[in-house]
């Protein structure tokens, strides 16, 4: 796969490959036992050049964290790493575009499977000795799938969950934008989903007229009619990964396409 990739040069290939095998063989996720590094500073320590972040690290980066490459946290970035590119699964690396809307491929395909209760708000969870009470009611477990905000409020005035409780509070969160724009007739773009290419991923950048800043440029685009089965009229989805300092109109018209996904 990294021989045949385009963009890069036999030096480059290298490069990735040599980095590749030294994460393989480390512990700790491969990285140095000093300070808190970023994605930006670790590849710069492990000798990836620009056409190498540029056109597979820092895109790897945003796609799979939301967070540019200069503020995202390495060592988790290495884990990854190492769950996708690295993992001996079948599959493991796979990109899965699904050929349905969110709606349909969660929870619509759910709530055919389970009894739901749909209007409850559930006040009160109360761990018990023979499983759990849910307002009051017993069941042998319960998932808890809210967002944390949620969660803490739920399991707060039980005590044994204040360090959990205090974990969830400190969450930071990272904003996606997508913007979904209709033309009046389908031309299909080379794939289903195409990446822009913006240079490097910088978060703090310099905006001018030629070059507005990127947090409010678009880092990818889906071709919805060409994914589903059931397809709106001629429509466009344009995502913005890491969209926390978006405070201008999307553009679009200074990106050129670098690639495809498959």
């Amino acid at each position: 796969m990294l021989l045949r990739a385009r963009g890069l040069s036999l030096t480059d290939k290298w490069q990735v490959a040599r980095f590749l095998r030294r994460l393989s063989q480390r512990q700790q996720d491969g990285l140095p036992s000093h300070g808190a590094l970023t994605v930006a500073q670790w590849l710069a320590l492990e000798h990836q050049g620009d056409r190498s972040c540029r056109w597979l690290w820092y895109p790897l980066c945003i796609a799979t964290m939301n967070t540019a490459p200069d503020q995202a946290c390495a060592r988790l970035f290495a884990r990854v790493i190492r769950d996708s590119l690295l993992n001996p699964e079948p599959g493991a690396a796979d990109l899965l575009i699904p050929s349905v809307t969110l709606g349909q491929l969660w929870p619509e395909t759910i709530a055919k499977r389970v009894t739901a209760r749909w209007g409850h708000v559930v006040k009160k969870i109360t761990p018990v000795d023979q499983g759990v009470q849910i307002d009051g009611e017993a069941f042998d477990a319960c998932v808890l799938a809210t967002p944390p905000a949620n969660t803490c409020r739920l399991l707060a005035p039980e005590t044994q969950f204040a360090e959990l409780c205090r974990a969830l509070e400190a969450f930071d969160y990272r904003s996606i934008a997508t913007c979904y724009v209709e033309v009046s007739e389908h031309f299909p773009l080379p794939a289903p989903l195409l990446m822009f290419d913006h240079g490097r991923f910088n978060s703090n950048p310099t905006p001018s007229p030629q070059s507005p800043s990127l947090n409010a440029r678009a880092h990818w685009v889906f071709d919805r009619p060409a994914i589903l089965n059931e397809p709106p009229k001629a429509q466009l989805a344009f995502v913005i990964s890491d969209a926390n300092n978006l405070n201008e109109p999307v553009r679009f018209g200074t990106c050129q396409v670098l690639g495809r996904a498959a």
